[in-house]
């Protein structure tokens, strides 16, 4: 059970940095770039 837990909170941590990831991006990144993405 500790194992499923542990796996799950890993799990949730990789979202919440996916999350900032992007809002970090959003903010950073110019206009100029997104238009060549």
């Amino acid at each position: 059970m500790m194992e499923e837990s542990f796996s799950h909170f890993i799990e949730k941590l990789k979202a919440d940095i996916l999350d900032l990831d992007k809002s970090w991006v959003k903010k950073k990144v110019p206009k100029k770039i997104w238009i060549v993405y």
